[in-house]
């Protein structure tokens, strides 16, 4: 029983990485892409 919360809670936090990470790229690329839009 004591390994199934602790896998939740590994899960959990790779899955607050993996969208932090995601987050990140996406407001990345959103400044990109403006940029790029006012250039052109």
């Amino acid at each position: 029983m004591d390994l199934i919360p602790s896998s939740l809670g590994l899960g959990g936090r790779l899955c607050r990485l993996r969208l932090q990470l995601f987050i990140g790229c996406s407001i990345a690329n959103g400044q990109r892409t403006e940029v790029e839009d006012s250039n052109l």
